[in-house]
Parts: structure tokens; sequence; C-alpha cells
């Protein structure tokens, strides 16, 4: 590569985003072109999302909003259609993730054979950059050259360090061996129903308790129909809690002439960006202090019969839901022994737990980040945590800020580590448009 002049794009990162971003960069006729798709796990397109072999964990989204490409919005029905799915509702169906995984892997196979584009199974540790190029510097030593970096590293794989002892579902620490006592999960949204999901398929003894400060879970789909909603009647740049006021108003009287209040977040949808950039940096941070278990609760929402099967559980008592903030966690006699205070208690109480799970969701201050890639940059002042630290500080051209507030001429990042500047930009409809501006800008 060093022998003619290309420009060379290193992907970090092998989870949806980068294969999206990878797939709307190879659209192009360029000859000068070479794309390095860097991943240190064993298979490119799969990341926590799609690296699941659990049936039940569905997609959140239906399928006909699922392509990775916005210029080919039927390509995931295509896939499917050519692996054997031809229902008549399938547009509408929320699919296994597994199934959103191999879609992946084959968007990777096609271009396997293009000499542009190559994979790099490595660990990213470092990344300097100078007038020329971007340097990257893996875990073994090896470095290697390019001319622009785009850091698609999406979740962190490891538990939160807020978090002792805890692991994380089909990471290091946990195993399907049967352990004795009864299981810890922190966090209530979708990553506790898929953390249930697998426990339930081990057959694992014991009560699972899930704990989360609010203790609210995700609401059912449901028939929908998009409420229209239009640019002069959304109140952007309006504080916090005029929108909310407006959100509730909005619900509650399309709920009282039939209306579900589904069609309304369903409406808002294609505002929530535009509607975050507009908040001040104050009322962003309040939002996630205050709003946004409400917010995902209703926005991110589980397939009916997950829901039902929840309840049943919940029913039951196989599953217990417990309002409470965290305190100490420490060995105890039957694994670990767990402080926590019920919402609305004065006094703490102990459980114990065989195994706890971490699934609080996004990190609030990247600079605690366990991603030694995104520490280096952070600590050498290449980049820095944005004013609402759960993502990195970027311009709008989706380049890294450094601690002087300059935009890189070489570093992006795509996906969830951008969520400080977009908010919504975890699924695959949020993350593709990103994506394919990104892809434009580096061509």
């Amino acid at each position: 590569m060093s022998e003619i002049e290309t420009t060379t794009i290193a992907i970090v990162g092998g989870g949806a985003s980068g294969v999206i971003l990878t797939n709307h960069l190879l659209q192009s006729d360029r000859d000068d072109l070479r794309i390095v798709l860097i991943e240190q796990n064993n298979e490119a397109g799969l990341g926590l999302a799609y690296g699941t072999n659990q049936p039940e964990h569905i997609l959140n989204v239906q399928a006909a909003r699922m392509s990775a490409l916005e210029t080919r919005p039927d390509d995931f029905i295509d896939w499917l259609r050519d692996h054997g799915y031809d229902d008549v509702d399938l547009p509408t169906r929320y699919m296994p993730r597994m199934l959103y995984g191999n879609y992946l892997k084959s968007i990777i196979e096609r271009h396997k054979a293009d000499p542009r584009f190559c994979i790099f199974k490595a660990k990213c540790v470092a990344i300097k950059e100078n007038d020329t190029q971007a340097e990257l510097i893996f875990d073994d030593g090896t470095k290697m050259g390019a001319t622009f970096v785009v850091l698609a590293t999406g979740h962190d794989e490891t538990p939160s360090p807020a978090f002792k002892h805890s692991v994380k579902l089909g990471r290091a620490g946990d195993n399907s061996r049967p352990y004795d006592g009864d299981t810890l999960i922190v966090g209530t949204g979708l990553s506790m129903i898929d953390t249930w999901l697998e426990l339930e398929s081990r057959s694992q003894a014991g009560v699972i308790r899930a704990v989360s400060r609010r203790g609210l879970t995700p609401l059912s789909h449901g028939p929908t129909k998009p409420t229209p909603l239009e640019d002069d009647e959304i109140p952007f740049g309006a504080p916090l809690s005029a929108i909310m006021r407006w959100l509730r108003t909005k619900a509650s009287l399309h709920m009282e002439n039939g209306g579900s209040w589904r069609d309304v977040v369903d409406g808002l949808r294609p505002f929530t960006q535009r509607l975050w950039k507009s908040l001040s940096i104050a009322d962003r941070n309040r939002f996630l202090r205050h709003g946004k278990p409400y917010w995902d609760a209703h926005r991110h929402r589980l397939a009916p019969q997950l829901r039902d099967r929840l309840d049943a559980a919940i029913a039951s008592g196989r599953v217990e839901l417990i309002a409470a903030k965290l305190g100490e966690i420490s060995p105890g006699a039957n694994g670990y022994e767990v402080a926590l205070r019920r919402r609305g208690a004065t006094r703490a109480e102990k459980i114990d737990a065989g195994r706890i799970y971490d699934c609080s969701g996004i990190i609030r201050n990247l600079g605690q980040s366990p991603n030694p890639v995104m520490r280096h940059l952070i600590e050498t002042g290449m980049a820095k945590p944005d004013e609402v630290p759960i993502g990195l500080a970027l311009s709008k051209d989706d380049s890294l800020l450094n601690h002087g507030n300059t935009s890189s001429r070489r570093l992006f990042a795509i996906g969830p580590l951008a969520r400080a500047s977009y908010f919504e930009i975890d699924s695959v409809p949020d993350i593709r448009p990103q994506c394919e501006a990104l892809a434009r800008r580096l061509l």
C-alpha cells in the first residue's frame, strides 16, 4: 500500500457501525481507495448486539427498516427472501438478531474479493497523528499508517468499573455453568432482557433480580401509525420542561381521540436528533438524569411476545424488578453480597448473588471507559469527552475535538461513540445515515 499514492481509511471496530461504513465506502469506484477493517474478535459484523446465538434475542426494529444501505432500503428484506423467508408480513416482523449478524457477515463476504479491502484482526491500543498520516498501534507492537481513522468501537465489552465483580453476558467471566444462588442484573433495559433470556435457556436456578434506580422496563410494541409532525409544531430550543410538557400533552390528546402513545413517540423519531441538538448542555445532562429512563421504556420497546413472557416471569416470582440505588458489592458466602437502598426507603439492605451481570447501558463518563484506545486518546489530549460525557466531543463533521477544542483532520467517530452529539445513534436506522454522510466526506 505504501508504494502507491492511496487514501487508506482504517476503521477500528468490526461491529454493525464498522461494517455499514465499510459498505458505504466500497460503493465508490475509486481505485486509489484502501479500506482496513480492524476487529479484535473472530468475526467482523457481529459485535455485542448481533454476536448472539440465542434465537429469542430479536431485533427491536421491523425488518423493513434494517437495510445497511441508505440507497437500497430493501437490502435486508431481499437477503431474507434469498435465505427462505418469504412471509407476507416479512417487512413488519422483528427478526432474530443472530440472523441480522449473518446478514452483516454476508456484506463483508460481498467485499472480500475487492482488492481495496482487507480485515486486520488486532486490538488497537493507541493512535498517533501527524501532518501526513495517523498511526495506529496494536497490543503486539504492530503499527499501521492511515490517511483517516474512524472509531467504530460501539459498546464497551467489559463491565463498568462502577460495578465490581460484575460480568458482561457472553464475555470474559461469563460461562454457561450453573452457579449457586440468585442472580443480580444491574439495569432493567433491553440488555437485561437479553441476559434474562439467556439465563432462562441455561436453566439457571434461583431468582433473577434486576435493579435500576427507577425499575422501569421496556414497554411492548403494538399497532402504530406514526403521528405526522411538522417542524413548526415541535418546540426546538425550548427548555426541557416545556418540551416534556408538550410531549405529554400531545400524547394525552392523541389517546383521547382513540390513538396510541406509540403513534406520538414514533412520529417524533425523525426529529429526536435535532431536538437533542437544540437543548442546552444543562438540559441535556438533566434529561439523562431524570428523563431518559422514561423515554427509553417508551421508545425502545419489546416485541409483544417477549413482553408477555417477562410479565409472566415477574408474576411467578422467577424475575424480581427492584427500584433501588446500589451500594457496596463485596464477596460473600453465596458469591457476592450487595447493598442496596430501595426507592423510598431510608435504610439499605443486603442481598446475595451468585453472579452479577452489568446491563447498565451507556457509560455516563467516557473518561472511565475500559477501552484502551479510548483511554489513550483522552489521556493524551487527542480526544475529550463531550460536556455531556456519554460520548466523545465531536465537530459537526464527526471529527474528534482535542483538549484544545481543535478539530482533528484525520480522526472521526461513528455510532455509539457519537451519542453526545446525536443522542439516538445506537440502532441501524440511526447509524446508517451517519455512515453514509461520513463516507461522502471521506471520499
